[in-house]
């Protein structure tokens, strides 16, 4: 386990083509005090966004880790996670279309300190325009798997113990991030969420989601999902149902393939 020195955040940002948002998330982040050091791991992206952070002013330490390829978010957001020479107690995992003001980073702090069994705690997310998006959801089963949905949890507005919450924002209490050895690198992209926070369950670690707090996270939303990133999908998806739920798990995934290149083929002849 890591020696902590004095109580902070840092936060790891994994960029991919981001120029766009680092302005402004730099912006949001250097005026909170609790935040020690930001980490940004580049994966190769052709916007010039490893220079463009780098010229920022973040209000606090700052390491731009350059990588010449894109080994997924995961494993980035774990070497991120890692490279703190004088590491604090909790880590902020932001993507970096996330916005959040002071306010919610020390409620979401204030959660963790008060409850010393919750390891990652996130806020509500929603579009620029206000428009909520998941942000906790249940856990997936074999037969959402195979359906293709997932069930949003029930809080309101206040701290409310969930599942799992969104990957775009979590803050994670370093000691139960480091227990997990963080993100399941076997996940290039999606599902690595779901599965850090059924291991943290598993492992006797509260997930919380706090109603009351909210961030803005627009990367995406409203716009038509690459090739390229449904693929990703679909891997993941198989991997985590493999992992969970075995043979069932596989055949559910099986099924939800099916059904995805079955709607993908009706799209293409309607010229969608």
């Amino acid at each position: 386990m890591t020696q902590l020195s004095r109580s902070g955040i840092d936060v790891v940002v994994v960029t991919y083509n981001s120029a766009t948002y680092l302005p402004r998330l730099a912006s949001s982040l250097r005026s909170i005090d609790e935040i020690r050091s930001v980490t940004i791991v580049d994966n190769d992206s052709k916007d010039d966004s490893a220079d463009i952070a780098e010229r920022q002013d973040w209000g606090c330490s700052l390491s731009v880790l350059r990588s010449d390829s894109n080994p997924g978010f995961g494993k980035s957001m774990n070497l991120g996670a890692s490279h703190q020479s004088n590491p604090h107690d909790l880590i902020l995992i932001l993507n970096p279309d996330v916005y959040l003001t002071e306010q919610v980073l020390k409620g979401l702090s204030r959660n963790l300190v008060e409850d010393p069994t919750l390891g990652t705690v996130g806020p509500v997310l929603t579009t620029p325009d206000g428009k909520a998006v998941s942000s906790a959801r249940d856990f997936p089963t074999p037969k959402s798997i195979a359906m293709r949905y997932f069930v949003d949890a029930k809080h309101n507005a206040r701290l409310t113990d969930v599942d799992w919450i969104c990957g775009a924002s979590m803050l994670w209490r370093r000691e139960a991030f480091e227990q997990l050895n963080g993100f399941a690198e076997e996940f290039f992209l999606y599902f690595e969420d779901v599965d850090i926070c059924r291991r943290a369950s598993s492992a006797g670690w509260g997930v919380a989601v706090n109603g009351s707090l909210t961030a803005v996270h627009d990367q995406g939303h409203g716009r038509k999902t690459s090739r390229f990133l449904r693929r990703q999908s679909r891997i993941s998806r198989r991997r985590y149902a493999q992992k969970w739920f075995g043979h069932r798990g596989v055949l559910a995934a099986l099924v939800a393939d099916a059904t995805d290149w079955a709607a993908d083929i009706y799209h293409a002849r309607q010229g969608k």
